[in-house]
């Protein structure tokens, strides 16, 4: 699975050529690349776009639950802004059930490329404080897209998080990569896994296929079933995003 999440940081180096002309809609609010077209992925989503233009408003939701007796949804209504040209934040709260978890702050800046090249790139931090002061999570994040045809493209991400719960820390690599087709002009369809920790027995897992439909009015409407893999529990899983770009 390591292997497999690697390979496009790997490849992208030769990417150089252009290899197909990308597809650009001024809706942005599906996209996680704004020169390339790439599309965005549903369960680990990005602040704003890269290369989102200053003043970019965006309000969305994601829901995902499990599909076993006693499973407890999850959603996380957030809201994104662009402060400059690939420079966004973002705050979302994480709920379980009808309970507010915690408290999630996001930053993302993307970084410089040349033009010619049918890849970008950036930044992401992200900060979560548990409610009632019982711990926090942090995440660093390089992203990665490229554009390897022009209905071929990948979104993935590399970094590390670090936790405190209860007294106990906790530091694992975080692998999210994303394989997109566009076979339409207003739809895509995406293999999301992301991965947590490597280790069999404490390592979270989850692999979502999922579809993305431009709704009109600027909403956005992503959706998908997969699984979901972790210490104590293996479920199916059901999810959407429902997004608003203002």
């Amino acid at each position: 699975m390591l292997r497999w999440c690697l390979a496009p940081l790997v490849a992208s180096a030769l990417c150089f050529a252009d290899r197909g002309q990308p597809r650009h809609d001024p809706d942005e609010g599906m996209e996680g690349s704004i020169r390339l077209g790439i599309p965005e992925p549903m369960i680990f989503d990005l602040v704003r776009p890269l290369g989102a233009a200053k003043g970019e408003f965006e309000v969305n939701s994601l829901f995902i639950a499990p599909l076993k007796r006693g499973g407890r949804a999850y959603w996380a209504p957030e809201i994104e802004y662009s402060f400059g040209r690939g420079l966004a934040v973002e705050f979302e709260l994480p709920i379980s059930g009808l309970e507010v978890e915690s408290y999630k702050m996001a930053a993302q800046q993307k970084l410089p490329i040349r033009r010619t090249r049918m890849f970008t790139h950036g930044l992401q931090g992200i900060g979560e404080i548990e409610r009632g002061g019982r711990g926090w999570d942090a995440s660093g994040l390089y992203l990665l897209g490229v554009r390897w045809r022009e209905r071929w493209s990948t979104m993935s991400m590399y970094g590390a998080n670090h936790s405190r719960h209860l007294g106990v820390r906790q530091t694992r690599p975080l692998v999210n990569n994303t394989l997109f087709y566009e076979p339409w002009r207003y739809a895509a369809l995406g293999l999301e896994t992301n991965l947590k920790g490597v280790r069999a027995k404490g390592a979270h897992l989850l692999v979502v296929p999922q579809m993305h439909v431009r709704l009109g009015g600027r909403f956005n409407l992503q959706f998908g079933a997969g699984y979901q893999r972790g210490p104590a529990n293996r479920t199916p899983v059901v999810s959407f995003r429902l997004i608003r770009e203002l």
